[in-house]
């Protein structure tokens, strides 16, 4: 039941958090995409949750060499770091995609085989999670610097997430 709950809570969380987004962009940028861009979206999204659901399901089935946890997470970090820094152009989106699909097609790989655990699951989380922490603060450095609210938002958002990590980091290691 626990399971189902989170699952609930987390899609509620997201679909508050689209709704903030959209408000915010609307307010500050006066921007409203177009209807077919918002079901393009909306679509996108859900093909990512039914083939997350789709994966999910897999049974591991493959031998091979898996990458120590610690390994992982570093690459994971380096990894989003080039994908976050990339130029915001034409070519910086496709080398996103095409950089973005090589990188799941690794971790499709990797996550079959035998060796792959909860803690390498926890490796790109907590390799993926300090690049979007900073992110929040550099960009509104950027775009909003004078702007209070979004700054103790990013000090909210960095803390809840950090302290999220950890209670999954403790539970983590419990598992095995």
């Amino acid at each position: 039941m626990a399971g189902n709950v989170g699952l609930a809570l987390t899609g509620l969380l997201y679909l508050l958090g689209c709704w903030i987004i959209f408000q915010d962009l609307q307010v500050t940028e006066e921007f409203l995409a177009t209807p077919a861009q918002m079901i393009g979206a909306g679509t996108v999204a859900l093909a990512l949750i039914v083939t997350a659901f789709f994966f999910e399901k897999r049974p591991k089935d493959a031998d091979g060499w898996v990458p120590k946890p610690w390994i992982l997470g570093t690459g994971t970090f380096v990894w989003i770091n080039a994908f976050f820094l990339r130029p915001e152009s034409w070519a910086g989106v496709l080398f996103g995609a095409v950089f973005l699909l090589a990188g799941a097609l690794v971790l499709f790989r990797l996550s079959r085989r035998r060796e792959w655990s909860v803690r390498h699951e926890f490796a790109l989380v907590a390799g993926t999670l300090p690049t979007y922490i900073f992110a929040g603060f550099v960009l509104t450095s950027l775009i909003r610097p004078q702007d209070t609210l979004a700054w103790i938002g990013n000090v909210i958002f960095a803390l809840v997430a950090i302290g999220l990590l950890i209670a999954t980091g403790n539970r983590v290691r419990k598992l095995e």
